[in-house]
This record gives structure tokens, sequence and C-alpha cells, in this order.
């Protein structure tokens, strides 16, 4: 099922088709699979092929905040660049902070790296 998906997303022997790859994602992620769910949750997140909705791209990120690296990284940026939904569009490094650290314990490499970044900058009331 992910695998069609992302034939008709990137268009792989036919053509780009973002309904269809979408339909895909979503019947792959009913039967477990968690490619197909933090596909979709940047396809929600940035708005390909559908409206951006940070709602559901939360959402999906959020079934894997446990054990997804890419997942939890995913979760701090929405954090960092004021898109969380549920907040008031201003970026809350705190939190950002709080998921990079997991998704660096989760074995994540990008979130090494923006640990070290924010330690170089610092954040208020966070890493002084």
């Amino acid at each position: 099922m992910c695998l069609e998906a992302d034939c008709h997303f990137f268009g792989h022997g036919t053509t780009k088709n973002y309904d269809k790859a979408v339909h895909f994602y979503i019947k792959a992620m009913k039967l477990g699979s968690v490619k197909a769910t933090l596909a979709l949750a940047w396809i929600f997140e940035e708005g390909i092929g559908v409206p951006s909705d940070m709602d559901q791209a939360k959402k999906f990120y959020e079934m894997y905040e446990n054990e997804e690296p890419y997942a939890v990284y995913s979760l701090g940026r929405m954090y960092e660049e004021g898109n969380d939904p549920d907040g008031d569009g201003r970026p809350d490094m705190a939190k950002a902070y709080r998921y990079y650290e997991k998704a660096r314990w989760l074995g994540s490499p990008e979130a090494d790296i923006k640990i070290a970044s924010l330690y170089m900058k610092g954040i208020p009331g966070v890493l002084e």
C-alpha cells in the first residue's frame, strides 16, 4: 500500500496524483504503517496536494511521539516555528527544546545538530 502511495506521490511509473497518494497512505496507515503515517503528517503540514492542516499533521506525528525520532523532531520543529495548532502562533522554544532532546535520545541526528545550535545561541529561560 505504502509503495503504491509513493508511486502516485512521486510519479514513479505513473502520473503524479496526490489524491491517490493520500488515499493509499491512509489505507497503509490504517494497516499500521509508520512510514505512511509520517508521510501523511508531512503532506498535511506542508499542504502538498491537500490544504495545509497543522491539527492533522500534529495528530499524525503524535501517534509515534514515543518511538519514532522523525515524529518527535517534527513536533519540536512545529513548536519552534510557531505552528502548534493549539498555540498562539508564536514559537515555544521551551517545548521545542524538550521535543528535540527526546528526539535526540531516540537517535535523531537532526536533533543532535539542532540541540548543538540551540546551545550555541541559547534559549532565554531554558538554555542561557
